[in-house]
């Protein structure tokens, strides 16, 4: 009797009771195309004819055009309506909010108009702006040694794809010898933020000790960075905050002699290199050799040897035959009284024919 009398008011105001519905994005925010896709849940089944793009609208925010709008509901179920939205400007960058319209002409299965409260789905972000670098800082302090790594921190216009950066993409410049290819050597480069990277930078040429000079980092040829949205960029940056650096060895009883070849030393998969290191005390060699790895791919396995001849130790490094650990480093150093002397090797694929 009640469900009846229900009905019957239903028929004579032709007005269900208030319905919802809930607007969820369905495409990846931000986006640098030119559609979105959303999906709206109605919470009780709707007539599919009724459902239209004009009870839908894009608000787009600031002083912003999208170009012309297209919005296209397409039934899944009875509650459910999937939503394509396109426009056609694809330079612009915005905010966009899809949300029902002020008055949407939607009908419920059962008949009638439905009263429908307004929603809105989560911001769109539209990004077709390219990501460039705003500016290189240095984190570190002046007075470091030849042990130390230095850091600049590269902090981007937005938001950036971190496996979009690489070691190669940044090269350090030292002014004292305006070498930029073997005084140092970019080791890591690390997210500190979304839109912040940290770029490690270590000497690789340990006859600096003792030499004072300015340090600064600079992006490589082909240099290119993805925001989120998969924008690319290439604005390059040819100077940075620099920093001046004293590479105080901090102990004259060990040296090392200059190396032959490049800078870093590199040596293959299962060979090995020698390294003359001049020994102005005399010291046991077995408390002064020191090795480990780092970057990637990890490089494992090494062993060095050596042999004293007065006061010359003669060092070989020798590498196990991993072709895997091809293009990775390894941090080779001298440790004596305290102090560090490193030198970098990197780790080359081996001949060809001798795999």
């Amino acid at each position: 009797m009640h469900r009846l009398f229900l009905l019957v008011v239903i028929a004579a105001l032709g007005t269900l009771p208030a319905a919802t519905v809930d607007l969820l994005l369905t495409s990846a925010s931000p986006t640098n195309g030119t559609s979105a896709g959303y999906l709206a849940v109605f919470s009780e089944p709707v007539d599919a004819d009724s459902v239209s793009g004009g009870d839908f609208i894009l608000d787009v925010a600031g002083n912003v055009s999208l170009g012309q709008i297209t919005i296209t509901p397409t039934e899944i179920t009875a509650t459910s309506f999937a939503i394509a939205v396109t426009w056609t400007d694809g330079n612009a960058s915005a905010t966009a909010v899809l949300r029902t319209a002020a008055q949407p002409a939607i009908n419920a299965s059962a008949g009638g108009a439905l009263s429908l409260a307004s929603a809105q789905a989560p911001p769109l972000v539209i990004d077709n702006a390219s990501p460039a670098i705003a500016f290189i800082n240095t984190t570190s302090n002046a007075a470091v040694t030849l042990t130390a790594p230095m850091v600049f921190q590269v902090v981007f216009t937005e938001a950036i794809q971190a496996n979009s950066l690489a070691v190669g993409d940044f090269t350090p410049l030292f002014l004292q010898t305006g070498d930029t290819a073997s005084a140092f050597l970019v080791t890591a480069v690390t997210a500190q933020s979304a839109n912040v990277a940290n770029v490690t930078v270590r000497p690789v040429d340990p006859t600096l000790a003792g030499v004072t000079g300015e340090l600064s980092l600079r992006t490589a040829g082909g240099f290119q960075v993805s925001d989120l949205a998969g924008n690319t960029g290439s604005t390059a940056v040819n100077t940075s905050q620099i920093l001046v650096i004293a590479l105080s060895p901090g102990d004259n009883s060990l040296s090392v002699s200059a190396l032959v070849g490049p800078r870093p030393a590199e040596v293959a998969v299962g060979g090995s290199i020698a390294v003359d290191l001049v020994v102005e005390n005399p010291v046991v060699l077995g408390n002064v050799l020191q090795a480990f790895t780092f970057n990637s791919p990890p490089v494992t396995g090494a062993t060095a040897t050596g042999v004293l001849n007065g006061g010359k130790a003669i060092v070989t490094l020798t590498l196990p035959n991993v072709p895997a650990q091809a293009g990775g480093y390894l941090d080779f150093a001298v440790v004596h009284a305290g102090t560090r002397i490193p030198f970098l090797i990197k780790v080359t694929a081996p001949p060809a024919g001798n795999n």
